[in-house]
């Protein structure tokens, strides 16, 4: 019998101290083995032999490896393992995304922080005071997705983004924009309609051609519920105490702006780098993106002190990953 816990298929990323060098995936296929990163895989594997993980770690200092594998399975179902060219949805990790998104279209002069949504959303005047900052912070006092009524439905009934919008956006504010936080998807999906009213592109369209095509993150994107991603690992949930199942799916045109997005390791590598390096925009948008609005929050992002070190990052969870 196989017995499991709780699956949590992913990809995690520590890196210390990150340089310029350019990754590509063929740099953690051999990394070194010393005593350090024999202690990681020890920690990793008690977390893998009793089926509390699936996905792939990777952990770079400067320019070296200090660790990199695959555990469990991508499919269950066709016994297909883990590799680093395998894709994970990576939930709230797209929220950041979607900031530099918003910064972009700021440096092309179609928008700015401070502008209310009433200069998008004209019938909702009870929205004047809410700001695109306020949506990329978790100030708005939005109401989360997850709060609208029978949203686990929504999936099932072809909900398009657009109308989940209407949805929020029909709700009243939890508190007045500005005087609080709340972590709010609804925020984000708003953010990702908010793109596709400037841009007249889809949120799809944009992400690749402003940003992960300059980046080379090529196995990064926003996929309609219909197409078929190669290399995607399968989520799983827990079933009971000791079985597992796959977890249910929940529409990408849902989750738009807030967490859609799938990616690789050497992906989210590429992006990190370009983060700590100030590579991509402007050093106003930098500035805003990673400034501390309240409660360690920045744009989209994490940012706070560990060990007296600057730290950003920003966990992402969904459905079976």
């Amino acid at each position: 019998m196989i017995t499991k816990n709780i699956i949590i298929t992913g990809l995690l990323w520590a890196i210390c101290n990150i340089t310029a060098a350019q990754i590509n995936i063929k740099d953690f296929q051999n990394p070194p083995t010393d005593e350090l990163s024999l202690k990681i895989g020890q920690y990793v594997n008690s977390y893998a032999e009793t089926g509390d993980f699936a996905g792939c770690v990777a952990i770079k200092q400067g320019d070296n490896v200090l660790y990199s594998d695959c555990f469990g399975s991508a499919s269950v179902t066709f016994g297909i393992d883990n590799t680093l060219n395998h894709k994970f949805k990576i939930g709230s990790i797209s929220k950041q995304i979607t900031a530099v998104a918003i910064l972009i279209l700021q440096e092309k002069g179609l928008l700015t922080l401070d502008d209310p949504l009433t200069d998008y959303y004209s019938s909702k005047s009870g929205f004047q005071n809410t700001t695109i900052k306020h949506l990329l912070t978790h100030q708005a006092g939005i109401m989360d997705i997850y709060d609208v009524d029978n949203f686990n439905t929504l999936s099932c009934n072809q909900t398009t983004s657009g109308e989940l919008v209407e949805m929020i956006l029909s709700e009243k504010l939890r508190f007045p924009s500005g005087t609080s936080y709340r972590y709010s998807n609804g925020g984000y999906l708003i953010l990702a309609d908010i793109i596709e009213k400037v841009s007249s592109s889809t949120y799809a369209e944009f992400l690749k051609n402003e940003i992960f095509e300059p980046l080379k993150m090529h196995q990064t994107a926003h996929a309609s519920d219909e197409e078929i991603i190669t290399n995607l690992a399968v989520g799983y949930d827990p079933k009971g105490y000791d079985d597992f199942e796959e977890a249910a799916m929940v529409s990408n045109e849902l989750m738009k702006g807030s967490g859609s997005l799938h990616s690789t390791i050497e992906d989210i590598y590429s992006w990190i780098e370009m983060l700590k390096n100030r590579s991509f925009l402007s050093q106003q948008s930098y500035d805003q993106f990673f400034y501390n609005y309240g409660n360690n929050y920045g744009l989209g992002i994490s940012v706070y002190r560990f060990f007296d070190q600057h730290v950003f990052g920003h966990d992402g969870r969904m459905s079976g990953y």
